[in-house]
Order: structure tokens, then sequence, then C-alpha cells
């Protein structure tokens, strides 16, 4: 295997399986063909073509749209079509630059196919003998990968709260990481993609942050969703990307665009080199 098996793993998709879902005249998720005849019984909500699906005019605000779908799932949640609830809600939106025409439970996204967003911080440290990263161990009882591998900090992306604000929030919870050096970390950039996942689409954007952190500083875990933390010189890293998937599978797409961004991946030597970069944004 290689570095682009995984830019692979994050694009598996056959949009055909799927109908493209409305809200007004905008373009905001994909629902699972199969997945049409749960949604019958919410006529009123849905209407149903051969070729797309469009929220009900009558629901023309945010409020009487999030109060719906806030009832659509738990529904949903409660027949087992929608799994690890989180209690967290996500914006449906064009973009985190426009205004969010509803709000979602996180969990659902994928149900409906919506863009869900996050952030991930790569903490690496400057030694002597070379650049090294921490890498978190993800705890064992995560709904999502759980006892994968993962950046130091990572998280999603909730309504209603600045990207920068969410980061200080998930650096201290996640590794015990003060504000003033949370924001220190320099924002470098978005990574997109579209995968089909448990019978729905992932459509994810991660903002990514580098953050260069102190030789003695050690991150400790607050908030039971790490299991422990590995300071591992970057070229192991790379090495157990191109071997293994022991990596969460969006964080090596992380990762892969770090080395790029910091000229560890030789374009002579990666003959993939051009694919990486184009499928780490390949759903804008």
């Amino acid at each position: 295997m290689g570095l682009v098996d995984h830019i692979t793993r994050c694009n598996v998709k056959d949009l055909s399986k799927f109908l493209p879902f409305y809200i007004e005249q905008f373009h905001v998720g994909w629902i699972y063909r199969k997945n049409l005849m749960h949604l019958d019984i919410f006529s009123d909500t849905f209407n149903i073509y051969p070729n797309f699906v469009a929220l009900n005019e009558k629901l023309d605000n945010f409020e009487n749209r999030s109060a719906i779908f806030a009832e659509i799932c738990n529904s949903l949640e409660k027949k087992g079509l929608i799994k690890g609830w989180r209690g967290e809600n996500y914006p449906v939106t064009l973009g985190l630059d426009h205004p969010p025409l509803m709000q979602i439970e996180r969990a659902a996204a994928s149900f409906f196919g919506i863009r869900a967003y996050g952030i991930h911080l790569n903490g690496y440290v400057k030694h002597t003998n070379g650049l090294m990263m921490w890498i978190a161990k993800r705890s064992l009882d995560k709904q999502v990968a759980p006892g994968k591998l993962d950046n130091m900090v990572a998280g999603g992306q909730p309504i209603g709260m600045s990207l920068k604000d969410n980061l200080i929030k998930e650096a201290r919870e996640e590794a015990a990481l003060s504000a003033h050096l949370a924001l220190l970390a320099k924002p470098v950039g978005l990574i997109s993609y579209l995968t089909e996942y448990n019978y729905g689409l992932r459509h994810d954007f991660l903002f990514t942050y580098d953050l260069e952190l102190p030789k003695d500083f050690v991150p400790k875990n607050n908030d039971g969703e790490v299991e422990e933390f590995y300071l591992w010189p970057v070229d192991f890293i790379k090495n157990k990307l191109e071997e293994t998937f022991d990596f969460k599978f969006n964080t090596a797409l992380v990762l892969i665009d770090f080395f790029i961004r910091h000229g560890l991946l030789d374009p002579d030597e990666e003959k993939n080199y051009d694919t990486l970069i184009r499928g780490l944004r390949t759903s804008f």
C-alpha cells in the first residue's frame, strides 16, 4: 500500500445511489435512495421527486426547519437509522461564510449528506534530531474509529462557535493546552472529501492548524477521549501511513497535507505526488 490509499478510502462514492437534497434553491446534501422509504412518513416535510428531494417550502426559516428536523432525527435514531447520537448541532449551510439554513444533530449529518466541518491541529516539536509530532491514540469508547491514531487535537465544528473558540476548547479538553498556547496555532488550510459512510455520505471539510510546541510540553487528556499520546519522528509516522491503516481515515489526509507543506515528500520519489495534492480537496 501507499499514501495514496488513504486518499482513495476517503473518496469512495457512487452518487447514482443518492438523490440531491435541496432547501429552497440550494443543494445542501445527498440522501441515499434506499433511505427514502424511511422519509415517507414525513411527507409534510419532504417532497420526493424522481431526481431530487426538496424540503417543503412552507418550512421557510431557520427556526421551524430546525424544530422539525429535531423531531425527524429523534425518530430516525429510535429506529436505529442514526447511530452515535452526540447531542451537538451542526449548521446546514453552503459554507461557514453563508448563514445557516437550519441546524441538525451531528450524528445525522451523513444520513442527509450535508457538509460537516471540523478542526485538526498538528502539534509538532523541532528536536535537535529532527521534526517530531504528538500523536493521540483515540479512546476505545469513541463512536468513530475507536483505538485509531489521531492528531493531537481534533473535533467537530458546532453551530454558533467560531473556529478559534472551538480550537481553544478542543485543545483544552483533549490535550490540556492553555488558551495562550492554542492561539499560537497557525491556520494552514482546508481539506475536504466526499465518501460513502454507513448508508449515507460524509461531506467533510477540515480546517487545519499547525502549532510548534515547546520541547518540554507533554499533552494530557482531560475529557476521556484519548488513551495516550506518543511523540514520534515524522519519518516513523510517514512509514506507518505508508504501511498501515492505523490512523483514523481523515487524520491520514491531514498528516499527508502536513508532509507536503513541510517539504517532507519529494515529488521525484513519491510517484503519486500530484494525485495526493488533488485528492486532499475533492469535494469543493
